[in-house]
């Protein structure tokens, strides 16, 4: 439900009626007739009235399965004809490939029906008991939750056999890794989890929920969470060993308790006169449906799942594995390495796959019709989380005034933290902090088009908790400006200098802040503005100059700091997040020793090159996000910006989620480490081939206004103008 059939399910109202169907756009029923099967005997609406059939196994239940098949092949001989797959997720990385091998040995055997299976395909699922195990500690590194000596640490007490530690000292090292990521939601990483430390009790047909899970959906992010988060799949850490398999209700009995929520289906299809309507037993006959039961004693008896793969694929049969790059049950790392072992050459080397224009995922293809692709910002159950994919005068004599706006903190301004907030480029105005990012509004672009936008109260302004400084530096960018043109001319160290003395003038002019612990703050290009400032300041701490800051600290955000760091950490990063294949990586690892930063011969440029096209089309500011940018951007005038056409159609997207309509900020570019010497400006990066995916409208719109201008004391008003020096 709210998978891949043909409706979308929403609670119903009043609470605890029937829920609401509504049609849903990215069934698969749109492209294919589907069988969905409660399986083994036991699950779901699936019964016997013998209990001994509900002990079983995986071997059992691919011969049940494939029973099944046949017989309702014979009850439908309409469809014998058609191509047939079969397709599962999580565990049923175990029930696709033996009921596979079961209906291609009865063709082998000649058995009738004969089925016209043509291949098979697994999400995420669990496969080989080893590699499942060994993949999640490279996954946790790769996606930044754990960090690099915590990895290096583990690599070097386990000598990379996670699965089974050998000793203590692996053992303890992985409990470090558990408890750096405990709280974080298994099935989509990026997605919140509202489980207790404690769990209790809650009634939802049988199964055992934490209290806590009434808050499923309530988040402080600014985009709706859906409110079911996000199936009953594979536990974390338990890859499928020989012998007895938990069910969820046993699994639910300890304390590893998953963000789940069946509410929804539970209602539905527990209501007799639905159960009468898909011709089911009505819950006398065989009880109450639950999502995962604890009915069936259930044995995993068919081993690693590759020997099945390799069967089937050097049959001919089509296999597609897919992996939701940002589960930590099954992660993607296993599935690569597994069908990478098979051995089969590779005939589509690794590159994006798109929906709608945009990048949806990575694929590779082998020999054999094996493909592997993941999809990217997707969870453990891939069609549920993707169905589709104010101003100061420095210098009087020259008239070098900066801009800045002072939001006072709303909670205790004379005791909060003062905060200078600095955005990069360089040349970027720190408006696009205030207007995008922690302001104390939200902006939406006016109706009509023309219009000014409208605001809205930021729950999230940093003005919540703290009084913030949003300063454009240097003089020349956003409001800040110069009546004499060589003070454009400038550089990091010039720009801390100007900066420093802009501070002190403005608590010359606010010494109440005078006792206010203050920072300074980033992000992007500001990686440079903010330590060589807060340099500047201890300097002047140190020296005695006056008035006293009351400097505490600074905060850079994604902040550019070492060339040869920050572009040596690019490829190691496209690798971990599951952009590039571990083939590509090896091969620029080995050509490039370890130096992507200067290539040292062809062979290094070559392999550089071909992870560009390989991620040539992603939105580099958030890999998850749509880049609408053009092969050839054309000029759209949006102030002063050259933009591609293709931004006007920022926002547009098939997610179910809204996405914001700005992508996502003018910021340091992609591969341009900082080197000595002269750094291009926005406009000059714009004037190539690299385009960025961003949208300025709505800051351009309303910091354009006459009125709004007036209002903020903008030139040509010089309210705020500040003589220094």
């Amino acid at each position: 439900m709210g998978f891949s059939g043909p409706f979308n399910f929403d609670f119903g109202e009043p609470s605890g009626s029937l829920p609401s169907l509504h049609n849903n756009p990215y069934s698969w029923s749109k492209v294919s007739s589907v069988i969905y099967l409660d399986s083994p005997v036991g699950v779901g609406l699936s019964y016997s009235e013998n209990k001994s059939d509900y002990v079983t196994g995986d071997l059992k239940t691919a011969s049940d399965s494939h029973s099944f098949l046949l017989k309702w092949f014979e009850i439908y001989p309409e469809f014998l004809t058609n191509p047939f797959y079969i397709s599962g997720e999580s565990y049923a990385g175990i029930y696709v490939p033996t009921l596979a091998s079961e209906v291609a040995k009865g063709i082998d055997a000649g058995v009738t029906p004969s089925i016209n299976f043509k291949g098979y395909m697994v999400g995420n699922g669990v496969t080989d008991d080893i590699i499942d195990g060994n993949a999640i500690v490279p996954f946790q590194h790769g996606m930044g939750l754990i960090s690099d000596d915590l990895y290096e640490e583990a690599i070097f007490a386990c000598h990379g056999n996670f699965y089974e530690p050998a000793d203590s000292n692996c053992s303890e090292v992985l409990k470090k890794i558990d408890q750096v990521v405990y709280d974080v939601n298994i099935y989509d990483i990026l997605e919140p989890c509202y489980h207790s430390k404690v769990p209790s009790l809650i009634t939802t047909g049988n199964s055992r929920l934490p209290m806590s899970f009434r808050k499923l959906g309530e988040t402080e992010r600014p985009l709706p969470v859906r409110k079911r988060m996000f199936g009953r799949a594979w536990p974390y850490k338990a890859p499928v060993r020989a012998g007895h398999v938990p069910t969820w209700p046993e699994i639910l009995n300890s304390v590893e308790v998953p963000c789940t929520d069946d509410r929804v289906a539970t209602l539905w299809l527990n209501n007799a006169d639905v159960r009468k309507a898909i011709h089911a037993e009505p819950a006398t006959v065989i009880g109450p449906w639950e999502l995962c039961t604890d009915k069936i004693n259930m044995t995993h008896d068919s081993g690693s799942m590759i020997p099945y793969h390799n069967n089937l694929t050097a049959q001919g049969y089509r296999a597609i594995i897919f992996s939701g790059d940002h589960d930590m049950c099954v992660p993607f790392t296993g599935s690569a390495v597994w069908t990478r072992s098979l051995g089969y050459p590779i005939v589509d080397e690794w590159r994006p796959w798109y929906v709608n224009d945009q990048v949806a995922g990575f694929i590779q293809g082998y020999d054999n019709n094996l493909i592997f692709l993941t999809v990217k910002g997707a969870g453990h159950t891939v069609p549920e989380y993707k169905p589709q994919e104010a101003y100061v005068n420095i210098d009087e004599s020259h008239g070098k005034n900066l801009y800045y706006y002072f939001v006072e903190s709303e909670r205790n301004p004379s005791n909060d933290p003062v905060v200078l907030w600095l955005n990069g480029g360089p040349g970027c105005s720190s408006f696009d902090g205030f207007v995008y990012e922690h302001g104390p509004f939200n902006f939406e672009l006016g109706k009509p088009g023309t219009s000014l936008p409208s605001l809205h109260n930021n729950p999230h302004s940093w003005s919540k908790v703290s009084s913030v400084i949003y300063l454009d530096s240097p003089v020349g960018v956003g409001l800040s400006y110069s009546k004499n043109k060589s003070d454009y001319v400038t550089g990091d160290l010039k720009t801390a200098s100007d900066t420093h003395l802009f501070l002190l003038k403005w608590f010359e002019i606010y010494p109440e802040f005078l006792t206010n612990p203050f920072y300074i703050s980033g992000e992007s290009y500001a990686g440079i503005y903010v330590p060589t400032l807060s340099y500047e300041v201890v300097k002047g701490i140190d020296a005695g100059v006056t008035p006293a800051i009351n400097f505490k600290g600074y905060m850079v955000g994604n902040g550019v700091t070492d060339e040869i760091i920050d572009a040596n950490a690019l490829v190691p990063f496209q690798h971990g997040m599951g952009l590039i294949s571990d083939e590509l990586y090896e091969e620029a690892t080995v050509a490039c020793h370890g130096n992507f930063y200067e290539p040292a011969g062809s062979s290094c440029s070559d392999k550089l090159n071909r992870i560009d096209q390989v991620v040539n089309d992603l939105n580099i500011y958030d890999i998850l996000e749509p880049c609408y940018h053009s092969k050839e951007p054309s000029v759209i005038t949006t102030g002063n910006s050259r933009l591609p056409m293709s931004f006007r159609k920022l926002g547009e997207t098939e997610r179910p989620l809204p996405v914001r309509k700005r992508m996502f900020g003018r910021a340091w570019p992609f591969k341009a480490p900082v080197r000595a010497g002269h750094v291009p400006t926005w406009p000059e990066i714009l004037n190539g081939l690299d385009v960025p995916c961003t949208d300025d409208r709505v800051a351009t719109a309303w910091l354009n206004n006459e009125d709004v201008r007036k209002a903020i004391h903008a030139e040509p008003v010089r309210y705020n103008f500040l003589v220094l020096y």
